[in-house]
């Protein structure tokens, strides 16, 4: 577990503990955030990735270009959107290609439990 609440600097926010759980049967990460906020807010998870991004219930989905795809899914409903990045230095292209994509899951509240596995 991490408590990540002191990397904001607003203070906004009074408790945020990320855990990790490695389930190896089921070759999937379980990630849990367990936060509690000064006040009700909207609050944002962010992922990036090159992998072409696509939304099925409430779950995202990242298509790789080999046909394989990894699958990140919520215990509830959310707001979902997704930017697309063009890359226009050579470390970045290097990196991640011509582009990556901004994935931004999004809800309010002023405490929240919020369960994804990563499979």
């Amino acid at each position: 577990s991490l408590d990540i609440a002191d990397a904001y600097p607003e203070k906004t926010i009074e408790k945020w503990v990320r855990t990790f759980e490695y389930d190896k049967p089921g070759q999937a990460i379980k990630v849990t955030e367990d936060f509690v906020l000064n006040k009700e807010s909207e609050y944002s998870l962010i992922f990036l990735t090159p992998q072409k991004v696509e939304r099925s219930g409430n779950s995202v989905l990242l298509s790789a270009g080999s046909g394989e795809t990894l699958e990140i899914a919520f215990n509830r409903d959310f707001d979902f959107e997704v930017e697309t990045v063009e890359c226009e230095d050579h470390v970045s292209i290097a990196n991640w290609g011509e582009r990556f994509y901004r994935i931004s899951i999004k809800s309010k509240a002023k405490s929240d439990k919020i369960t994804y596995t990563i499979k």
